[in-house]
């Protein structure tokens, strides 16, 4: 590979399945400075899956509809499965009122694999058991555990809204992997 082909910072890609668990285990600490850091990834490589899934939630997370868009639709050009990059467009879609243009993302969305936020339950905690004796850890810890519950649970609400969309337009929907 030629000097010329190489990235600016040459690290190696996450797998996608790890690139999508670590994306999805970060909306638990997106923050302005956390998504800055992800905004110049996605600058120096296009192909950072986590990067792009980062950034599209935290302009989510910002109201910023169309640029949630644009960096969700992104990562669905690596990832074309991805439930939160779906999720983020269908819904962001159904935001600015679009809804035939979320349609075929809510569709997608139906037929994706969720997030498992039962094991991201499970790391926090094992992660953080051998400093819960710092009541700073401590409370890291209920707040990881909260934000799990309450992730799950918006990610129900979107699959059944994307389901309910489907429905309304005469689709049929395909059966969901709702995790607990």
């Amino acid at each position: 590979m030629s000097s010329a082909e190489t990235r600016p910072r040459d690290r190696p890609q996450l797998p996608r399945p790890l690139a999508e668990f670590m994306a999805y285990s970060s909306k638990l600490v997106i923050s302005d400075r956390v998504a800055t850091r992800y905004a110049k990834r996605v600058e120096e490589s296009s192909n950072d899956l986590w990067a792009l899934l980062c950034v599209a939630e935290f302009r989510y997370r910002k109201r910023e509809w169309s640029a949630a868009i644009e960096y969700a639709s992104r990562a669905l050009s690596l990832s074309p499965h991805s439930f939160q990059a779906l999720l983020i467009v269908s819904a962001a879609y159904g935001h600015l009122g679009e809804l035939e243009k979320a349609l075929p993302y809510a569709r997608s969305l139906l037929a994706a694999r969720p997030p498992h936020w039962s094991l991201t339950r499970f790391l926090s905690i094992v992660l953080l058991a051998p400093f819960v004796f710092l009541p700073s850890k401590r409370e890291r810890l209920r707040y990881l555990l909260r934000t799990c519950d309450r992730e799950r649970d918006a990610d129900k609400a979107h699959v059944s809204w994307a389901r309910e969309l489907v429905e309304s337009r005469g689709g049929s929907t395909a059966t969901s992997h709702v995790a607990a």
